[in-house]
């Protein structure tokens, strides 16, 4: 039931300046209160955009908080175990100096180690914007094409493809649009001929004339 949750808020929030990862979070918070999909879909109807933004508020207040103190512990961690491997100062100048180095190394490790998640999470963020906002500019092409088979053919396809930069994409929209503009144009010849007119013109049997068949053209 998630899923279907996950899929009413999308198509309702998503795109509107709400994250994706919120509403993940959000399905995942109303799971337990539905059973069907009438109840799923009769609870995001009630949801306003109000509603959601404040939730993300608190979500991204949580999720910060959380990264704060992963970092604050991990550099106390760290700070507590250099010192406990650190030989005692020795004043008359054998072991013992701490090396700056060293330290700045180990709390260099620890901030990333801590910011490591948060860094996934933003990069998965911003591959899955990319994919919805590609998504969309091929929709916008497809929604103009006459034959059901080649838009599902394309809106299947592109699930499966990568793309190197941008530039690619943009030759790949290109190649789609020349193959929608000629499959559209393959239709409306063939739909020409059918009405193609035949001996008497349009007062013989409701064919077109000449003249009527040279105006469609």
């Amino acid at each position: 039931m998630k899923q279907k949750l996950l899929e009413l808020l999308n198509a309702k929030f998503l795109g509107k300046g709400t994250r994706k990862d919120t509403l993940e979070r959000l399905a995942s918070a109303y799971t337990v209160q539905v059973t069907t999909e009438e109840e799923a879909s009769a609870l995001v109807e009630k949801i306003t955009q109000e509603q959601v933004t404040n939730f993300e508020k608190e979500y991204r207040s949580d999720v910060d908080s959380e990264i704060s103190k992963a970092t604050k512990t991990a550099l106390e961690k760290a700070a507590k175990g250099k010192e406990e491997d650190e030989p005692e100062l020795n004043t008359e100048g054998g072991e013992g100096n701490p090396n700056p180095t060293d330290i700045a190394t180990i709390i260099a490790n620890a901030v990333a180690k801590a910011t490591n998640p948060l860094m996934e999470e933003i990069t998965a963020i911003k591959s899955g914007k990319t994919s919805e906002t590609r998504l969309s500019q091929i929709n916008d092409i497809l929604k103009d094409a006459k034959d059901e088979t080649l838009k599902n053919t394309i809106s299947k396809n592109f699930g499966r493809m990568s793309f190197e930069s941008d530039d690619s994409f943009a030759e790949y929209l290109t190649e789609i649009q020349a193959d929608v503009t000629t499959s559209n144009q393959t239709i409306t010849n063939q739909g020409l001929s059918n009405h193609r007119p035949g001996a008497g013109g349009a007062g013989n049997g409701g064919k077109l004339s000449d003249a009527e068949y040279d105006a469609m053209v």
